[in-house]
């Protein structure tokens, strides 16, 4: 389907410029995010049946840190299973 396609390269593009975002913060990458997420929710209202919006809305975890207004997810740290003193 063509409209899987068009929104994988949309979001494969939001994750290349979110990353550069979340290391330093630039107001045309955010318009460029924004213009991409208004081109995705139009996509999807155009498709209802191709893409489901619940899951790949921003927010959710699956969409975590792809969005300026939400943040990427904590990652947490490997905590260590003991104390090798051999």
């Amino acid at each position: 389907m063509q409209s899987g396609l068009t929104y994988t390269r949309m979001q494969m593009g939001n994750i290349r410029l979110m990353e550069r975002y979340w290391k330093q913060k630039d107001d045309a990458l955010t318009a460029q995010v924004r213009a991409n997420w208004s081109a995705i929710e139009k996509l999807i209202a155009g498709n209802p049946y191709a893409l489901n919006w619940g899951p790949i809305r921003p927010g959710t975890e699956r969409t975590a840190g792809l969005h300026p207004d939400h943040a990427p997810a904590k990652t947490k740290k490997p905590r260590a299973n003991d104390l090798d003193l051999n």
